[in-house]
């Protein structure tokens, strides 16, 4: 059964009510991704987190919340963009740190994220 896209008020309500605790960063990128698919995959995103955490933080949130990117990508680069934003949510990791830690520069780290279009909602963008 189909159910129409979440409006941004509504996301609130489904994570509020489907996990018990969320941070703030968490919240915010629940809210700030637009859900291209329905209800049903924010409501499968917020289960699947609050499953492993006791508290939700933007690093326990998949990669796709992060990204505008609208195309389907491979495996690679799935992985690719996965590990990039996994370095980004880290709790107070900066551009240049998450770039050592990627093995690739603060431009290369720059680049892939526009290319991706990854972005951690809430966050100073320190380099």
């Amino acid at each position: 059964m189909w159910t129409p896209e979440p409006a941004k008020g509504d996301t609130r309500c489904v994570t509020d009510r489907l996990a018990r605790r969320h941070r703030p960063g968490a919240v915010r990128a629940l809210t700030a991704y637009e859900w291209p698919e329905n209800v049903r995959r924010l409501r499968r995103v917020v289960r699947t987190t609050a499953s492993r955490a006791d508290v939700v933080d933007a690093r326990h949130l998949p990669a796709e919340v992060f990204t505008g990117a609208r195309h389907r990508l491979s495996r690679l680069r799935e992985l690719e963009r996965d590990g990039i934003a996994r370095c980004l949510t880290e709790p107070g990791t900066t551009k240049a740190q998450a770039a050592r830690r990627l093995g690739t520069s603060r431009a290369t780290l720059h680049r892939e994220t526009a290319r991706y279009g990854i972005g951690v909602p809430g966050r100073a963008q320190r380099s």
